[in-house]
C-alpha cells in the first residue's frame, strides 16, 4: 500500500474556528491595496457542505456576515453573504447601501503551510441614466488557519 497516497486523501476537517486575512486586488489604489484585514469564522459542517460566520476586525466591515459552501477535498468554495452592500472608493472610504451583498470565496487547502489560500471576487451590476447596465467586479487574496 502506498504511505503517501493515504496521506494525501486525507480528509480536512472545516468544522471548527479559523482565523484568516484578506487583501484587495489591483483595481484598488495603492493605499487601498495595502490594506489587509483580519476576520475570525465559526464553521459547522454537514458532509461536504458548511455554513458559518465571519466577523473582521476594526479595519474592515462591522456587520458580521454568514457563509455557505462546500469542499471537495482540497478545494473550498462559500459565499459572504453581508446584510448591507459596501464598497470601498480609491481612497478608502467605505460606503453602504441596502443589501444583500454577496462575497465569492474560492481557495485551495495548502497542506504544506495548513492552511486554505485562494482569491475572492464582488460583481456588482451598475445602471447608468442612459438604461444600461454594466457590471463591475472587484477581486483580493485571502488565506485562512485553523486555531481550533
Amino acid at each position: 500500500m502506498n504511505i503517501f497516497k493515504l496521506f494525501r486523501s486525507k480528509e480536512i476537517e472545516i468544522t471548527g474556528q479559523w482565523q484568516g486575512v484578506y487583501g484587495y486586488g489591483s483595481q484598488y489604489s495603492n493605499s487601498v491595496q495595502q490594506k489587509t484585514v483580519t476576520f475570525i469564522v465559526d464553521i459547522i459542517a454537514d458532509k461536504n457542505s458548511f455554513k458559518g460566520s465571519i466577523k473582521e476586525d476594526e479595519t474592515g466591515i462591522a456587520e458580521i456576515a454568514q457563509i455557505e459552501g462546500t469542499l471537495d477535498r482540497e478545494r473550498i468554495l462559500f459565499t459572504k453573504t453581508y446584510q448591507n452592500r459596501y464598497s470601498v472608493d480609491h481612497s478608502g472610504k467605505t460606503y453602504i447601501e441596502e443589501g444583500p451583498q454577496y462575497v465569492k470565496y474560492t481557495g485551495k487547502y495548502d497542506r504544506s503551510k495548513n492552511k486554505f489560500v485562494g482569491f475572492w471576487e464582488i460583481t456588482v451590476a451598475y445602471t447608468f441614466e442612459d438604461g444600461k447596465v454594466r457590471n463591475y467586479t472587484s477581486r483580493g487574496n485571502w488565506e485562512m488557519t485553523r486555531i481550533i
